[in-house]
């Protein structure tokens, strides 16, 4: 069902019927059996909570060039960063201190840097990245959450430079 609230933006309504459908097949079982009993029913609210997450960060991209100055503006915070091309997510990585980490890979002291190096052979590989490469920043504290966020995105995403 779709349903508005005012006339600004719909919200999807789910039915009991249709949530007790979802969570059966996040948790195994089948629509006739008790899905509340099942020992994977934790795992699908941490589903939801990463599919909610992948929504927001996915939703709200902030492409910046993959430049010196937005590596020297980036905080010092730990989180995700994805470097897309042309629109493609190439790579996601994730680290303590996202200028750190990006420095390196600016600098062509990485996988990722070897990875461009190798499949595009550029001149000027600083340069070459300012003009081919953006980057997105998404702040989170907590380590264990962000690796579980980087293994969900390559998951579904499958970056190919992750996978290299």
């Amino acid at each position: 069902m779709l349903a508005t609230t005012g006339d600004v933006h719909p919200n999807v309504l789910l039915t009991p019927e249709a949530l007790r459908f979802i969570l059966s097949q996040v948790a195994g079982k089948s629509a006739q059996e008790s899905v509340a009993s099942s020992p994977n029913l934790k795992y699908a609210f941490e589903y939801f909570k990463l599919g909610s997450e992948l929504m927001n960060i996915f939703g709200n991209l902030q492409l910046r060039p993959f430049t010196k100055k937005t590596v020297r503006d980036t905080p010092g915070f730990g989180g995700v960063y994805l470097i897309f091309r042309a629109g493609a997510l190439l790579y996601v990585g994730i680290s303590d201190r996202l200028r750190r980490r990006l420095s390196e890979h600016l600098r062509g002291a990485s996988n990722f840097a070897l990875a461009v190096k190798s499949k595009y052979k550029p001149n000027d590989y600083k340069k070459f990245v300012a003009e081919n490469f953006h980057i997105h920043l998404q702040e989170f504290e907590d380590p264990g959450y962000r690796q579980q966020l980087e293994h969900v995105i390559i998951g579904v995403f499958r970056p190919s430079f992750n996978q290299e």
